[in-house]
């Protein structure tokens, strides 16, 4: 079986830094040998790597992750089960592919939204929908990593008729040590959904870099999830995915 992800992928080195929305279809791929238990995941620039269970790493709560060495650094994979209000989703799941090149300094992120994706038949035509959402975000500041608390927020909505998106971020999060807690504020953003979809991107105003990119999964679009990279170009970075259920 074949998944399909879509979502952001950043790259940074010594001397550069890039980042690009990836669209369903146009981002990783992961195929899955239950038999076997077997992971290979391939890129849209033909990158390929194969993850078995004797490359699992540090136990998740709330997945699996694995991590294959190579001549110059590491390649691994992160596979995270999706929840909301404490209820699990069925059809969504998130993905982070990561190769790193220590001698060069250099690391490629891939970070996507994957699952059950909705076909195109059974995408909804007309009406609206809002999502009960829920957001995990890392911020990248001047002062450190902080990552996003219980009461950040998110909400979501879409008009399937005219394939508009709605969709906001209330990013409070807290530092590694978890004493240090900061309102990053509010950010807005708006979308659109393709022609009979699923896929769906957008960005949030007053940011800029990659925006967000996912998609609908699950009959009648029943969930939703993406990824997003943006910066406010003074104090932060952040990164990170939107997971949500139809109400």
């Amino acid at each position: 079986t074949t998944f399909n992800t879509a979502g952001v992928r950043w790259q940074e080195g010594p001397t550069f830094f890039e980042t690009a929305a990836l669209p369903l279809g146009d981002s990783l791929t992961v195929q899955v040998d239950p038999a076997s238990d077997t992971y290979i995941v391939k890129t849209s620039d033909g990158l390929s790597a194969t993850f078995t269970l004797a490359n699992l790493g540090e136990p998740m709560v709330d997945g699996v992750n694995f991590r294959v060495p190579t001549d110059n650094g590491a390649r691994t994979l992160s596979l995270r089960f999706t929840v909301v209000d404490n209820v699990p989703l069925n059809y969504t799941m998130i993905g982070q592919f990561v190769e790193a090149d220590y001698a060069s300094g250099q690391r490629k992120v891939w970070l996507g939204i994957g699952g059950a994706e909705t076909l195109t038949t059974d995408m909804p035509k007309t009406g609206s929908a809002t999502y009960r959402a829920v957001t995990s975000d890392e911020l990248d500041t001047k002062g450190g990593l902080y990552f996003t608390k219980s009461d950040a927020t998110a909400t979501f909505g879409v008009v399937f008729g005219t394939g508009f998106i709605t969709t906001s971020l209330h990013l409070i999060a807290a530092g590694l040590d978890g004493k240090v807690t900061r309102d990053f504020g509010i950010f807005n953003g708006t979308g659109r959904l393709p022609a009979g979809g699923p896929g769906i991107s957008g960005a949030f105003a007053n940011t800029k870099g990659a925006g967000f990119s996912g998609a609908f999964f699950g009959p009648q679009a029943l969930e939703m999830g993406y990824a997003y990279y943006f910066t406010d170009e003074i104090s932060f970075y952040a990164r990170g995915t939107t997971v949500g259920r139809k109400n």
